[in-house]
């Protein structure tokens, strides 16, 4: 009872984000096509956003991370509120080498 109160509680921490201007004109700029960076996000925000972003334009989103500890603390948190929905790939000086 607890995890699915506090999954829908996650939830509703995406209404707002959706509900902004600036949120939307983002997505909308994402949706004509054009070539869109946000930055300035931080902490748990960084998730959030990608989240909404990904339920509104209905596409993956692709966040770029400088640390793969940044990028699995990310991860747990869309999971924490999207289960099944992130996927991080291996660092670049882990992925195989091709000649």
């Amino acid at each position: 009872m607890c995890a699915a109160r506090t999954e829908r509680t996650l939830v509703n921490l995406l209404t707002p984000i959706i509900a902004d201007a600036a949120f939307k004109a983002f997505a909308k700029g994402l949706d004509a096509g054009h070539r869109t960076i946000a930055t300035g996000s931080v902490g748990s925000s960084i998730s959030l956003v990608s989240i909404a972003l990904s339920k509104q334009i209905k596409r993956p989103v692709l966040i770029v991370c400088a640390h793969l500890d940044e990028a699995e603390d990310i991860y747990a948190e869309i999971c924490a509120v999207q289960p099944n929905m992130g996927v991080v790939f291996p660092a670049l000086e882990l992925a195989p080498v091709w000649h």
